[in-house]
């Protein structure tokens, strides 16, 4: 009873903090950036055209003694661009969205919509020979150390070469270690940097996933239940290192939903999420994804998704885990929108916070503990002489 009353509590007060982090945002007004774009404004009478103008005008006094002009515009056909362009176009702009304030671009992102979906192949997909500005894959020009350079500055990815479905896993865990896999991925995001990252560190999480929902699955004992986060082990092994894992859901939402003080929707999730966590795994209607971020020009934000297979990101058949990196949440945001590919609207999601510690054996702690002694001992020898 005790332990079911801290949860509540805690649970309150993480929602408590949530509409207190929404409201403080919601009202700055400084939540979105205005894109330093060309645009069109369509006004009801001249009257509001020109009030708009006084408002954003830099010379107050610009309508005194008739001092402007007005040009007619005849537009006589128009065609709508591609959604692929106009992705592509909000992709590669985002150091133009908040001017010079690269922070801002980095750390905010504008609400994701449906229509992101619309575009029928990702630009990161492994059907496509060229990436998204049409350059060859597996060229020099392409790569950045074992990345794929899918957008220049902006967008990279990381391919591995096992799926846990494949074949070489036991049918016990086949196609379930996918929340384990996330969890041991986070673990060596805590410990090596994104950029040295390689195929065989995505191969060997998945090995190792697979050995942790091992484990896992020996304390459970019923036979019929439906295996979530609360079941994994608070002790997991990836290669040689040993993790203590603390997991707890920190926030939910609605995909795609309007901004109201009632739901978060993804985007707010986010930036709620990064402003005060490091690492987590979403969950969305059966589908799970790792993120998070590590600061540094050779860090950025990341995905890691060991779910996916088939088209339209492999070929039919086939599939393999793989982690996308990026230096803007704006980016992060629309490529978990596209992996997780739902095409209705107000689906519930959770974000849970994950802190992975290394946790030594007791040996190691023991020869810590005595070379902290002998290290005193030995002070307070230079100091006594």
């Amino acid at each position: 009873m005790a332990l079911l009353q801290d949860q509540g509590e805690r649970a309150k007060e993480n929602d408590l903090e949530i509409l207190k982090w929404r409201t403080r945002y919601l009202k700055s007004g400084e939540l979105y950036g205005e894109r330093n774009t060309a645009s069109w404004i369509l006004f009801f009478s001249t009257e509001t055209m020109i009030e708009y103008l006084n408002q954003r005008s830099c010379y107050k006094a610009w309508n005194e003694n008739q001092q402007y002009t007005f040009l007619v515009l005849e537009i006589i056909s128009f065609k709508k661009a591609p959604q692929s362009s106009l992705i592509l176009q909000m992709l590669t702009d985002m150091h133009s969205c908040y001017g010079t304030d690269e922070h801002n671009s980095a750390i905010k992102a504008q609400y994701e919509t449906i229509t992101w979906l619309d575009h029928h192949m990702p630009i990161w997909s492994r059907l496509s020979r060229k990436n998204a500005v049409g350059r060859y894959r597996h060229m020099a020009v392409t790569k950045l150390k074992n990345y794929d350079i899918e957008i220049d500055e902006c967008l990279w990815s990381l391919w591995g070469n096992l799926h846990p479905q494949a074949p070489v896993f036991e049918m016990l865990t086949r196609g379930k270690q996918y929340l384990a896999c996330c969890v041991i991925c986070l673990c060596a995001a805590s410990i090596y940097r994104l950029i040295d990252w390689s195929p065989n560190l995505l191969d060997s999480i998945i090995v190792n996933g697979d050995r942790y929902l091992k484990q896992s699955l020996q304390t459970i004992k019923c036979n019929d239940f439906q295996f979530s986060l609360e079941h994994l082990d608070t002790i997991c092994i990836l290669d040689t290192m040993k993790f203590q894992i603390h997991i707890e859901m920190v926030a939910y939402g609605k995909l795609y939903s309007r901004s109201d003080y009632k739901s978060m929707n993804l985007a707010e999730a986010l930036m709620y999420f990064f402003n005060s966590f490091q690492f987590g795994i979403l969950q969305c209607s059966k589908k799970c994804l790792a993120i998070g971020f590590i600061h540094g020009n050779e860090g950025g934000y990341f995905m890691f998704d060991c779910q996916s297979r088939d088209k339209p990101l492999f070929p039919l058949g086939q599939g393999c885990a793989y982690i996308l990196r990026t230096k803007f949440l704006q980016i992060l945001l629309y490529c978990i929108v596209v992996t997780l590919n739902i095409q209705y609207y107000n689906i519930d999601f959770s974000l849970h916070k994950v802190v992975p510690q290394p946790a030594y054996s007791k040996r190691n702690q023991e020869e810590q503990t005595s070379g902290k002694l002998s290290a005193k001992s030995s002070n307070s020898r230079l100091r006594s002489t």
